[in-house]
């Protein structure tokens, strides 16, 4: 009956794990019995990328710390985990993870991107730029760095607007979206 159908949760499959209770259209949630199961990291951050998704932040951070106490130098679980502490409004905690993740080598320049947007939520424009920096250096074709770098300049200087427009103009150059707003705080006229 209908009344039924709204006490019971629905049933839903966590990546290939035994069914367990959820609300229809929610992700499933994690057993709370019983031994726990040895945890498949790689299904775990999928898992965790679900999570990030429907912007379920407090799941999420459960999940990657259950990820770090197994594998505590997983970059993966790391950079999941200050995506999800900067989503949440905690940019602190992100940043310590960014300064973390930062110590090693950085090949992937989405890394430095995140960095630069926690650095710049926590008020650290310096580590921000430097960030920035080191994304445009890993890949100088890619337009989000020289677009964050653009609006980091304009919440540093808002007065100053020739060093801003000249990232701004490269990252359409290179093939970006034009934005309005930031067109608009610059006084580019639309075309």
């Amino acid at each position: 009956s209908k009344e039924d159908a709204e006490e019971k949760p629905a049933v839903a499959v966590r990546s290939g794990a035994e069914p367990v209770a959820a609300k229809a259209g929610a992700p499933a949630a994690k057993p709370e019995t019983g031994a726990a199961p040895k945890l498949d990291v790689k299904k775990e951050l999928a898992w965790v990328r679900e999570l990030l998704s429907l912007e379920k932040w407090e799941e999420a951070d459960q999940s990657l710390r259950a990820v770090l106490r197994r594998e505590p130098a997983n970059r993966d679980a790391r950079f999941l985990m200050a995506l999800a502490q900067m989503r949440s409004g905690r940019a602190d905690d992100a940043s310590v993870m960014m300064d973390d993740l930062l110590e090693d080598p950085v090949a992937d320049e989405s890394v430095c991107l995140l960095a630069s947007a926690v650095y710049a939520a926590a008020g650290a424009y310096g580590k921000a730029m430097g960030a920035l920096d080191q994304a445009m250096r890993l890949n100088p074709r890619r337009p989000s760095g020289y677009l964050n770098m653009a609006w980091l300049l304009l919440e540093m200087r808002p007065a100053d607007l020739a060093e801003p427009e000249m990232y701004y103009r490269q990252a359409v150059k290179l093939g970006g979206a034009r934005d309005r707003d930031i067109e608009r705080r610059l006084g580019i006229k639309s075309e």
